[in-house]
């Protein structure tokens, strides 16, 4: 039973599933908020997504990030994980100096 229910498909499955609620919903909310705090939250949603897209392709081995590098650093890989925090943190920041 739990083979069934904790195996690869159901993974991706959930993962879609989840990420594409959040960056709808995170587009969805600031059509009606419009303030520019907000939008740094809906790019970070943005950039979560694509993680979240990215690693489906990485656990159905058609696509991993990690093997395209730099002079030996997989930049890509560390740009896309990283991404949403710096602008997570840009928002909270902004938040901060409205307030």
């Amino acid at each position: 039973m739990t083979k069934i229910l904790f195996n690869d498909f159901t993974y991706i499955i959930v993962d879609i599933a989840l990420g594409s609620i959040m960056a709808l919903l995170g587009i969805l909310s600031y059509g009606k908020t419009k303030k520019v705090q907000n939008l740094f939250f809906v790019i970070s949603g943005v950039f979560l997504y694509l993680i979240m897209a990215f690693r489906v392709l990485k656990k159905l081995n058609i696509f991993i990030l990690a093997d395209f590098m730099i002079k030996d650093i997989p930049i890509y890989d560390y740009l896309i994980n990283y991404f949403p925090y710096i602008f997570m943190i840009c928002g909270f920041i902004i938040i901060l100096k409205k307030e």
